[in-house]
C-alpha cells in the first residue's frame, strides 16, 4: 500500500515538473511579437558633408510620408513576426517607383518580442522632361513636366508634349496608387492628338501582393486614331480605328500565399472597333502623302464588336530571387522563378450584341530556374484565340526565354573591366488568321539596332539578342552611373512561317552602345546610345556594314516575360529624365 502512495506521489512530482518545461519549450520555439515597427526613409542624398547643391536638392525635394510606406506594410504591430510577410512587403516597396532602395529587418531585443525597421530610400521624382528619340528610322520628341511622388504622397501627374513620327499629341495622366488613402487604385489620362484623341480610365483596387485575398477593377478605354501598318520602315496603308473597350472584373485569392496561390476572377467585357478609310484631313494629321501608301479598301479590317462574361485563373507558385545589375543598374529587381499559369475563357453571344456567337480562349504558363546564386533563366509559353462564325481566328502564340548572368566585377590582370552581365533573349511569335488591322513589327526600337524602324513586318517574328552589359563607373557625382554593351542580335519578320525566316530571311547586326543610368531618379531610367553593324543589305535600304546610331530610353529587351505585363491597362505615356 505504502508503494503504491509513492507512486502515485511519483508521477504527479514528474508532471508538474516537466509541464512548465514542455511550455518553456513551446514559448521558446513560437515566434517573437512584433513590439515597435521604425520607418527610416532616407534622403535622396545621405551621405556625410554635402556640398551645398545636393543640401540644396534635399531641402527643395518633399520626402515621402511615413504612412505613405507603413500602408504597404504586411504586418503590423502585435503581429507575430513572419519572415515571408518581411520579405513581400519588401517586393512591394521595390515596386514604387519613387523609392530607390528597400530594406526590412528585425531585431529581438527581448525575449519574446521584436523591433522591425523598414528603412527606404526617396528618389528625385520632379522633372522637366525632355524626351528624345532618334536613329535608324525613329525620330521622337517629347517635353512637358512630371511628378511620380506628388507632395509626398505617392501619386503621379504628368504633362507632355510629343512630336512623334509625324504626328503632335498633348498627353495627362495622372495616377492615384491609393485613392483617398484607400486600397483604391485611380488613373486617368488624356491624351489630344492631331489624328484624334485618346481616353484611359480605370478604378479598382488591385493585388498589391500575395497576400491579398480580394480584387476587382473597372477598366475603360475610348479613341478615335490614325492606325498605320508598315513595310520596310514605312507607312504602306493607313486607316481610322474608333475604340471603345471595357473591362470589369471581380477576382477572389485562395490558398497559401507561401506556396501556391489561386486568383479566380468573374468578368466582363465589351470592346467594339469601327475601321474606316482616312480623309484627305486625316493624311495631313499624321504627315503622311497619299500617293505613298495603299488606297486599297481590302486592306480594312471589318468592323469588330464582342460583348460578353469571361472567367479566368491564375496559379502562381512563389520562389522568389532578387538580384541588382541585371536591366537597371544597381537597383535591386526581384524575380519570381516559380510557375506561373494563366487561364481565361471568354464567351460573347450575339443576345448581347455580338456581331456573331464567338468563343475566346487565352492561356500562358511560365517558369524559371536558379543557375547559380547570380544567374537564372526564365521562359514562357502563351497562346490565345478567338472561334466564331467562321473558325479559328487571330490565333497567336509566343514561345520566349530570358538568360541572365550578373558575372561581377572583371579584371584583365589588374585593369578594371567593369562589373558585367550577361543578358540574352529569344522570342518566336506566330499566327493564323490575324486581324488585319494587326501586324508583328521588328526593326531598331524592338530588337534589330543595325536597321531602321519598323522595317520588317509579317504575321510570324522570329527575334534573338544577346548583351554583355557592362558597368563602369558608379554614381559620378551622384547623379549618374556609366557603363556599356556589346551586343548581337538575329530576328526576321514575315507573313510566311517561323522556319521559313529561320532558313531564308534571316537578318542581323552587332554593335558597341552607351548606357548612361539615373541611381537616384524615379524608376532608375537609362539612357542608351548604340551604334550598330548590319550584315545584310534591308529592304529599308539599309547596306551591309553602314552604321546606325540610335539614342533612346530603356533597354532594348528586359528580364520581363510578356505574361507579366499589368493585368489592369494603364496609359502609356513616354518618360524621360
Amino acid at each position: 500500500m505504502l508503494n503504491g502512495i509513492r507512486g502515485i506521489y511519483l508521477i504527479i512530482a514528474i508532471f508538474f515538473i516537466s509541464f512548465p518545461l514542455t511550455a518553456w519549450s513551446q514559448d521558446s520555439s513560437s515566434p517573437p511579437i512584433i513590439r515597435s515597427i521604425r520607418i527610416k526613409i532616407r534622403k535622396v542624398f545621405d551621405e556625410n558633408n554635402l556640398s551645398f547643391p545636393y543640401e540644396t536638392a534635399n531641402y527643395l525635394k518633399i520626402p515621402t510620408k511615413e504612412d505613405v510606406i507603413r500602408r504597404e506594410l504586411l504586418f503590423k504591430v502585435g503581429d507575430k513576426l513572419d519572415e515571408f510577410s518581411l520579405q513581400e512587403s519588401e517586393r512591394k516597396l521595390r515596386t514604387l517607383p519613387y523609392i530607390r532602395q528597400a530594406v526590412i529587418y528585425s531585431e529581438q531585443k527581448e525575449k519574446g518580442y521584436s523591433d522591425v525597421t523598414v528603412s527606404v530610400q526617396d528618389t528625385w521624382t520632379l522633372f522637366p522632361q525632355f524626351t528624345f528619340s532618334k536613329g535608324a528610322g525613329a525620330k521622337k520628341k517629347a517635353m512637358g513636366i512630371k511628378d511620380t511622388n506628388l507632395f509626398g504622397y505617392g501619386k503621379r501627374l504628368e504633362l507632355l508634349y510629343m512630336e512623334d513620327d509625324g504626328r503632335e499629341s498633348i498627353q495627362t495622366v495622372y495616377d492615384d496608387n491609393r485613392l483617398f488613402n484607400s486600397k483604391l487604385n485611380l488613373l486617368l489620362a488624356n491624351f489630344i492628338q492631331s489624328d484624334g484623341y485618346k481616353s484611359v480610365i480605370s478604378l479598382g483596387r488591385p493585388f498589391r501582393s500575395l497576400f491579398e485575398r480580394k480584387a476587382w477593377v473597372v477598366n475603360g478605354e475610348s479613341y478615335n486614331l490614325i492606325s498605320k501598318l508598315f513595310k520596310n520602315g514605312d507607312e504602306r496603308f493607313i486607316f481610322r480605328n474608333k475604340r471603345l473597350d471595357v473591362h470589369i472584373g471581380i477576382s477572389r485569392a485562395t490558398g497559401n500565399p507561401k506556396k501556391l496561390r489561386h486568383r479566380y476572377t468573374l468578368g466582363y467585357d465589351y470592346q467594339k472597333d469601327d475601321f474606316s478609310m482616312p480623309s484627305l484631313g486625316d493624311f495631313k494629321d499624321v504627315d503622311v502623302n497619299p500617293k505613298d501608301v495603299s488606297q486599297d479598301k481590302n486592306l480594312l479590317a471589318k468592323n469588330r464588336r464582342f460583348s460578353g462574361p469571361f472567367f479566368s485563373l491564375r496559379e502562381i507558385h512563389p520562389n522568389f530571387i532578387t538580384l541588382d545589375y541585371i536591366d537597371r543598374f544597381d537597383r535591386l529587381e526581384d524575380f519570381n522563378l516559380g510557375t506561373e499559369v494563366f487561364y481565361k475563357l471568354g464567351l460573347a453571344p450575339k443576345f448581347l450584341y455580338s456581331n456573331e456567337n464567338t468563343l475566346f480562349l487565352k492561356g500562358s504558363v511560365s517558369r524559371g530556374r536558379l543557375l547559380s546564386s547570380k544567374s537564372f533563366i526564365r521562359g514562357g509559353i502563351s497562346a490565345g484565340t478567338r472561334y466564331g462564325d467562321l473558325g479559328f481566328s487571330n490565333s497567336t502564340f509566343r514561345l520566349e526565354a530570358k538568360y541572365y548572368n550578373s558575372m561581377g566585377v572583371k579584371r584583365f590582370y589588374k585593369i578594371f573591366l567593369g562589373r558585367h552581365t550577361l543578358a540574352s533573349s529569344v522570342k518566336i511569335d506566330f499566327s493564323h488568321e490575324l486581324d488585319k488591322d494587326k501586324e508583328f513589327l521588328l526593326g531598331a526600337s524592338n530588337g534589330l539596332r543595325g536597321y531602321d524602324n519598323k522595317t520588317f513586318t509579317g504575321d510570324n517574328r522570329v527575334i534573338l539578342n544577346l548583351e554583355d552589359r557592362f558597368h563602369l563607373f558608379e554614381d559620378i557625382g551622384k547623379v549618374f552611373s556609366l557603363g556599356g554593351a556589346f551586343f548581337f542580335d538575329i530576328g526576321g519578320a514575315s507573313n510566311k512561317n517561323p522556319f521559313c525566316i529561320v532558313s531564308k530571311e534571316l537578318y542581323s547586326d552587332m554593335g558597341v552602345g552607351l548606357r548612361v543610368a539615373f541611381p537616384r531618379a524615379a524608376k532608375g531610367s537609362v539612357l542608351r546610345i548604340d551604334l550598330a553593324y548590319p550584315f545584310r543589305d534591308g529592304p529599308d535600304g539599309t547596306k551591309k556594314y553602314n552604321p546606325k546610331l540610335l539614342v533612346t530610353f530603356g533597354q532594348v529587351f528586359s528580364s520581363s516575360l510578356t505574361s507579366e505585363a499589368p493585368r489592369v491597362k494603364q496609359a502609356a505615356i513616354d518618360s524621360g529624365f
